[in-house]
């Protein structure tokens, strides 16, 4: 439990303990007029309603105390819910008989419990009021009370997520205080009816203003995702003092309107160019530059507006879904601008914020809506620009990802500057205007001739020669000329070039270099594929399929185990092993990869080397048809990358006994690849997936989270195999229903939950291994160590009484159809009943499941159903 929520769970106790009080009290009447015994009956039920609202927070999930206090709370909490439920079980037969005019509760009580209950109801109440007071008390003068340590715990968890909230914290502190001044006459023991009332208040503020910052973050945990600014911060750095010119009015004899449209411009900028002209570092440079905001500011100014934001998105083929999707760049985008201004969350997220919806997938729909709220808002003075590189890299149809530019940049209040290759539908969206955009391969040759000086003209051997012979000039020249502003061409001649040098060959020999190199970048790529060695043919094509098929950079060390016969490379130090396999990486792949650090994962330094294309273009080239065959061809007829990452996984695994965690990257490849081939129906060693968990569980992991991970996974194959021996766990498949359907792990923070689309099959796979659809969840036992842990034990004690006597298939049902719109009903409901669901469950007052059915189905296309809703 966090103190926030003890600080709320505190309010909500005094407010219950003092209605209680003086819902018992011997002076409170329940029937005061001269209507009869309806008024008696009205004020009863009123009177329970009141109590029911009250009690509500006692019945809701509790994160497990982490401290005296924190316990302390939960212990009051609970000893009130349970006073509660007595009262409205005493109150509800009161209301069902009729009572004497002017009867208090205290006298009408007498009717259904003895007095010594009566008594010890009230004494009952005064504790919890004394014990909570107590609490109060030590909270105001203890600098590590859950009071005290509520803001710094607020602050920390919004650092976390990058969230600005300096107003929003500043009013917590604020209550905070206040609420530590109310306390004080707690410590001599003056509290009155009215401090205690004053404490009330004051707790409840503390608490809702805080709840708000809480909301806050987890909106933006929910936007944000795995690895949403990797491929910004993989782009290669400009070189030197190359592409300032972007800000110049003019260039190579050509306007430049750049600046000019940052500081007056609307709509949108395209910076396009040939493939490999260097876009992607242009867009990096400009949206971390100053200058860059500088300007932008001057239009924020000019329009009278009071803030500038600027959000970035770079498209990355080779990435996982969210980084070459449209809903990728959406979230990207939507959690930049809110992190910003978190003041914007209620009016943007609607239902989401006011609900605080964490466990719904964004949907492309909800988030443009929030963007059309964001360009069209008139109360705030905000302006947005925003950065998105890599158009041609989205994954979908390039007229969709358009459309999406020309929607954000239709607002006066939003302009967007994009990059792409040239491609057709991007002149026809973008290149009308020639203000609005730069053709950037027309703009680097002066980049080129300075990038070439320094690296060539500079360079100790270079200068050597042309201290001997003047024409050596020649050769920097042509490389410069034979470019076409293609900045990766240059950069491998000029790599190739370097390592020639010491070779001391004439001009002409330099020059022939330069001529024999290829002027377009895919005879150089298919050059470097047919210069690979034949006996290296199949570890080349096996890691260049494999690096095509993952959704995540393969760590180097992977290598040696996609390739078997590298593994004794490992035996030792990783110092040596990593330039071992990096040597070995370039016999296999020539020039077509590369090794790189990545920042995201230093928390699994073995895996802090990733190997990745050396550009976009090589990825684009190896995925060509004919390129691709020719791959296939030199591996095995059988041969699955996917198959192929789950095996490699497993054996460095097999290497790596300590330090493994869910959230390992080679963790990670395996299990997304096994959830692939169960989505392919490929067949696949599901042994590795056993493996794999226990690994997992010698190094901590608990058998309960990886089932889960599994079950979140799609991880079909293995569940049916995992629960066909019940004597390997001590909890069964009727739990893992239970999480799957219902997430009875009752979640304090968002967490992987089951996609909905799985929710059929892996039924069927539960049910088929004895899941009970009729099991009654209040009924289930307290296993030591089951799949429902201590969290889950004390969520069913808090949960409603009524629902904890359903079964299962009753509450999935209930839910199934109360939603008009669900895809997985039918199917659901019909495998239910196929395992043998009771027909005639009753659902309350919505009647028997039978009856729910039948009219839920009564018209819709499950011939199923249909035919089993007829038969009484």
């Amino acid at each position: 439990m966090d103190p926030l929520s003890a600080i709320g769970l505190a309010g909500n106790i005094l407010q219950f303990v003092d209605f209680a009080s003086t819902l018992v009290g011997q002076g409170v009447e329940i029937y005061r007029s001269a209507v009869g015994a309806t008024a008696v009956h009205t004020d009863l039920r009123t009177s329970i309603e009141r109590l029911d609202a009250l009690s509500k927070p006692f019945r809701k999930r509790v994160a497990i105390p982490r401290n005296e206090d924190e316990a302390q709370i939960v212990k009051t909490a609970v000893a009130c819910n349970q006073i509660a439920r007595d009262l409205a079980t005493a109150l509800d037969k009161l209301a069902a008989t009729p009572h004497s005019r002017s009867s208090s509760v205290w006298k009408a009580l007498q009717a259904v419990w003895e007095q010594p209950k009566i008594e010890e109801t009230v004494k009952k109440l005064n504790m919890c009021k004394n014990d909570l007071h107590l609490l109060l008390s030590k909270a105001s003068y203890d600098r590590q009370s859950f009071i005290q340590r509520s803001v710094d715990n607020l602050k920390e968890s919004n650092e976390l997520v990058g969230l600005k909230s300096d107003k929003m914290l500043a009013r917590v502190q604020y209550l905070k205080d206040d609420l530590l001044d109310a306390l004080q006459p707690l410590q001599s023991r003056a509290a009155s009816p009215m401090t205690s009332g004053i404490m009330q208040d004051k707790l409840v503020a503390l608490y809702a203003e805080g709840q708000e910052v809480v909301k806050a973050g987890d909106m933006l945990r929910a936007l944000r995702f795995s690895r949403m600014t990797v491929r910004r911060e993989r782009v290669i750095e400009r070189h030197g003092t190359t592409l300032d010119w972007i800000y110049d009015q003019k260039h190579e004899k050509q306007a430049l309107h750049f600046r000019d449209w940052l500081e007056k411009g609307q709509g949108y900028y395209w910076i396009t160019g040939n493939a490999g002209s260097g876009k992607s570092t242009l867009m990096k440079f400009i949206y971390l530059d100053p200058r860059t905001k500088f300007h932008l500011e001057k239009w924020a100014h000019n329009t009278s507006a009071s803030e500038l934001i600027m959000a970035d998105f770079f498209f990355w083929k080779s990435g996982a879904e969210l980084e070459r999707s449209q809903s990728g760049l959406l979230r990207a985008l939507l959690y930049e601008v809110l992190r910003q201004m978190p003041e914007m969350m209620p009016e943007v997220l609607g239902r989401r914020w006011d609900e605080w919806i964490l466990d719904q997938l964004w949907t492309d729909g909800e988030l443009q809506s929030a963007f059309k709220i964001i360009g069209s808002q008139k109360t705030r003075s905000t302006k947005f620009c925003f950065f998105i590189d890599g158009l041609d890299e989205y994954d979908g149809l390039s007229h969709e990802i358009a459309q999406t530019v020309q929607d954000l940049s239709a607002s006066p209040n939003i302009k967007v500057c994009v990059a792409s290759r040239p491609w057709n539908t991007f002149e026809a969206a973008f290149g009308s205007d020639t203000k609005s955009l730069v053709r950037l391969h027309e703009h680097t040759k002066d980049d080129i001739r300075l990038y070439v000086h320094e690296m060539i003209g500079k360079h100790k051997l270079f200068q050597q020669l042309k201290a001997e012979d003047d024409r050596y000039q020649r050769v920097l020249q042509k490389i410069v000329e034979k470019a076409k502003g293609v900045f990766l061409w240059v950069f491998l001649v000029v790599r190739n070039l370097k390592e020639t040098l010491p070779n001391e060959d004439t001009v002409e020999g330099l020059e022939q270099i330069v001529d024999d190199f290829p002027t377009e970048l895919e005879e150089y790529f298919e050059r470097m594929l047919d210069n690979i060695p034949r006996r290296y043919h199949e570890p080349s094509s096996s890691i260049f399929l494999s690096a095509m098929e993952s959704d995540e950079l393969l760590p180097l060390v992977l290598v040696a185990h996609v390739i078997p016969e590298e593994k004794q490379v490992l035996d030792s130090t990783h110092i040596h092993s990593s330039r071992k396999l990096r040597a070995r990486l370039k016999a296999y792949c020539g020039d077509l990869m590369n090794v790189g650090e990545d920042s995201q994962s230093w928390t699994f330094m073995d895996c802090s080397e990733r190997i990745d294309f050396l550009h976009r273009t090589v990825n684009d080239y190896l995925r060509s048809p004919s390129v691709r065959s020719k791959l296939q061809g030199r591996v095995q007829k059988d041969y699955n990358p996917s198959v192929a990452l789950c095996e490699s996984s497993a054996r460095y695994l097999r290497s790596r006994p300590k330090g493994l965690l869910i959230r390992h990257p080679v963790v990670e490849i395996l299990l997304s690849n096994a959830s692939k081939l169960e989505e392919g129906g490929i067949p696949y060693d599901v042994g590795l997936v056993h493996e794999t968990r226990a690994f997992l569980v010698r190094n901590g992991v608990s058998n309960r989270d990886f089932v889960k991970e599994a079950l979140c996974r799609g991880l079909y194959s293995y569940i049916d195999e995992r629960f066909r021996d019940m004597s390997l766990f001590d909890f069964d498949a009727t739990y893992a229903m239970l999480y799957v359907l219902l997430e009875v792990d009752f979640r304090v923070t968002q967490r992987r939950m089951v996609p909905e689309r799985m929710h059929a099959r892996m039924l069927r796979v539960l049910l088929e291994r004895g899941a009970d659809p009729n099991a009654v969840i209040g009924d289930m036992p307290d296993i030591e160590g089951s799949f429902m842990n201590i969290r889950d034990i004390q969520a069913m004690s808090f949960m409603d009484p009524s629902r904890r006597q359903r079964s299962i298939w009753a509450l999935e049902i209930d839910q199934l159809t109360s939603n008009t719109v669900s895809e997985n009903a039918a199917p659901i409901c019909e495998t239910f009943l196929e395992y043998g669901a009771d027909y005639d469950v009753s659902l309350g007052s919505r009647g028997t499941a039978r009856d729910v059915l039948r009219r839920h189905f009564a018209r819709r296309p499950s011939k199923t159903l249909r035919e089993l809703t007829r038969t009484s």
